[in-house]
């Protein structure tokens, strides 16, 4: 390694098979590695956040019915503004498709409608007997 420390480096194994590692500790520069954080400009962001809630205290109508602005809405979730907006080719889409129907239940599933634990506890043996004909047919495992 191109690091001279890198040659202070020290690997040692013991008789129990463990390995240790040992190696020097590397100053950290604070100017090469960081910034200074900027105090003012954390104080403004939370001067105007502080603002915005008290403009929403204290308007008289209720926050369901305004809601935030697109504007805001962008700023908070850092997102471009057309994801707030409605989308109308989706509900010309909904109105021109009708009303859905229900979806039947598949022959295969009635089977387990059928069975001993949906019907009543003193079932007959010839009923269980056609139960298991009826699931032997539709490839039900007992």
């Amino acid at each position: 390694m191109s690091n001279p420390a890198s040659k202070l480096w020290q690997t040692v194994v013991c008789k129990n098979g463990v390995v240790a590692a040992w190696h020097p500790s590397i100053p950290f520069l604070m100017g090469w590695h960081s910034r200074p954080v900027d105090l003012t400009q954390i104080k403004e962001q939370k001067k105007k956040f502080l603002q915005n809630i008290q403009k929403y205290k204290d308007s008289t109508e209720p926050i369901k019915e305004k809601g935030p602005s697109d504007l805001e809405l962008r700023e908070i979730f850092y997102t471009n503004m057309q994801e707030w907006r409605p989308r109308y080719r989706e509900t010309r889409l909904y109105k021109a498709a009708g009303p859905r129907e229900l979806k039947s239940i598949p022959s295969s599933k009635m089977g387990l409608l059928s069975s001993p634990i949906f019907n009543k506890i003193g079932n007959s043996k010839n009923e269980e007997n056609k139960e298991i004909e009826f699931k032997e047919n539709n490839k039900f495992i007992e």
